[in-house]
């Protein structure tokens, strides 16, 4: 029994340490730059062991489990949210492993490639990407966000978007890794012919210049580019307040008031700080805004008073021909005490709306508390903030999960808004990692937009941060107060959201080309990939 364990650790020794390493990097507990070299076991195990399909599921099973563990507390009854948790990391896992494998076939019929880490790094990057799919989009673990904690790696996120800093990531566990087999195999055969060593030396220095020039590459940029010496300080001031009302007060009728009151109390104490705009979180007025009147009618008062523009997250709904529609929004008082409404555009699917359910009928039956049907909103014109000398200032709110999707905010970026709003309530998970993972996701929007966001979080974390992606100012969890920064702006594009996405659409296309000759394969054994691309060109002529 004692050798069977031995002999078990030894054979899954390099797939734990390559897990544990991986898992810890995305804790934010100050261990981030395990992610530098946390593939690097994995790689090894691929290649020297020629890892099995259920070993690579398990991994990955393993790692979305653990990263996502805060996902069980996503609803009051405990067994909703472990069947939600456990549907979640089965399909991640899932396909993830299905990527792999799938690329594999594909890849090797396609470029002839069989080298599995540089497959598990295409198809990983490639699944990454799919993820942020509207209907079953979750692109929430990703390889590059243990690196919002170092602005200046994540720098070029500016040029080509967050997805090119996971495939840095992952090239340089990829190299990291050749280095160390190339090291080992001049160690372990004494006997290697002289061009044989030669030719290991020339290939390690090969692979430490590409690490050299990726790190090398990100900090020049972070250093001089040239957007940063484009930005300009305004009048503006903006503050971000974090009332602290803890999910089990929020919805209690008993509670109601307290939560107005200290909105009201706490914008008093903004405008007091001579601020413009305070920003409060997603479902601040924890009931249909449009239904309380008075309300309304106060915060409509409290804004034209007292001259501060005020955003506050709150359920609405709209009748239309006897249909009913439920929407996340935020409602934005201006200055005239005149509101505007976002109602939010990318919905989490199976907890704002069920997926197919109009064409899959039994899925409601499956889980009939997941979502309560809410509409997807539409991206319309930015709001609009005037400052004392009435320079006029344009923004996008964005509420919670929208963060996560870069490609939404290279949309509102598009328009060339001054700064961005990011209101949520993540008090859904009382003390655990989830929330640092979700606000790195905003240092990520930040950097690939040029443009400062203003974070506002039931319970934390609230945070204001600069075009850099430096957090600034920040509210930890469970902290009753109010933040405030003045505005910097940069009024123009970032080259990736101009142009950096396309590289992104053109990989999507090469990865459902090289998926589709995989499938292909399988269906018709005697499929030729040559003769297949050949008949395309021939079509498109």
């Amino acid at each position: 029994m004692e050798k069977k364990i031995a002999e078990l650790v030894e054979q899954y020794f390099l797939i734990f340490l390559s897990l544990v390493a991986l898992i810890l990097s995305f804790y934010f507990i100050g261990v981030n730059f395990l992610i530098f070299i946390a593939f690097i076991p994995l790689f090894y195990y691929m290649n020297e062991k020629k890892i099995k399909g259920p070993q690579l599921f398990v991994y990955f099973l393993f790692f979305y489990g653990s990263t996502l563990f805060f996902i069980n507390k996503i609803s009051v009854e405990v067994k909703a949210s472990y069947l939600t948790y456990i549907a979640l990391i089965l399909f991640l896992s899932t396909g993830a492993y299905l990527f792999f494998s799938v690329f594999k076939r594909g890849i090797f019929r396609f470029l002839q490639i069989d080298d599995l880490p540089l497959i598990f790094i295409l198809s990983q990057l490639l699944f990454e990407m799919i993820l942020e799919n509207k209907t079953l989009g979750f692109p929430w673990i990703t390889a590059f966000l243990p690196t919002g904690v170092y602005p200046a790696f994540a720098s070029v996120a500016s040029l080509f978007g967050a997805y090119f800093i996971s495939l840095e990531v992952y090239l340089i566990n990829y190299f990291i890794y050749k280095i160390i087999k190339n090291a080992i195999v001049m160690y372990l055969q004494r006997k290697v012919s002289i061009p044989t060593v030669v030719s290991r030396k020339k290939q390690i220095l090969i692979y430490l210049i590409i690490i050299a020039l990726i790190f090398a590459f990100n900090f020049l940029w972070y250093a001089f580019n040239p957007y940063d010496s484009k930005i300009e300080k305004t009048n503006i001031s903006i503050a971000v307040g974090q009332p602290n009302i803890p999910l089990n007060f929020k919805y209690r009728y008993e509670f109601f008031d307290l939560a107005v009151s200290r909105i009201q109390k706490m914008t008093a104490f903004a405008r007091m700080a001579d601020c413009d705009l305070v920003v409060w979180p997603e479902s601040a007025i924890p009931t249909y805004l449009e239904t309380k009147p008075e309300i309304l009618s106060m915060l409509s008062k409290l804004s034209k008073s007292n001259g501060i523009g005020i955003i506050v997250g709150t359920p609405d709904m709209e009748i239309n021909n006897n249909k009913v529609s439920s929407f996340n929004s935020a409602y934005y008082f201006d200055k005239q005490g005149i509101y505007h409404i976002y109602h939010k555009i990318q919905l989490v699917p199976f907890g704002e709306f069920i997926p197919f359910a109009d064409t899959l009928k039994f899925l409601r039956k499956i889980a009939p508390e997941a979502g309560i049907d809410q509409t997807f909103g539409t991206l319309g014109n930015p709001f609009v903030l005037n400052d004392k000398e009435d320079s006029t200032y344009y923004f996008y709110p964005t509420i919670c999960f929208e963060s996560i999707f870069t490609n939404i905010f290279v949309k509102m970026a598009n328009n060339n808004p001054s700064f961005f709003v990011n209101i949520v309530n993540d008090s859904w998970y009382d003390s655990t990692f989830e929330h640092e993972q979700h606000l790195y996701h905003n240092v990520f929007r930040a950097i690939e937009t040029k443009k400062m966001i203003f974070r506002s979080a039931t319970t934390g974390i609230s945070a204001i941060i600069d075009q850099k992606g430096q957090i600034i100012r920040k509210l930890d969890q469970g902290e009753e107060n109010i933040i405030t920064s003045k505005l910097s702006i940069y009024n123009g594009k970032t080259f990736y959201v101009k142009y950096g996405w396309i590289w992104i659409k053109a990989y999507r296309y090469f990865g459902c080309l090289v998926l589709l000759i995989a499938i292909l394969s399988l269906l018709f054994p005697k499929f030729s990939t040559k003769k297949f691309i050949h008949k395309i060109f021939k079509i498109s002529k």
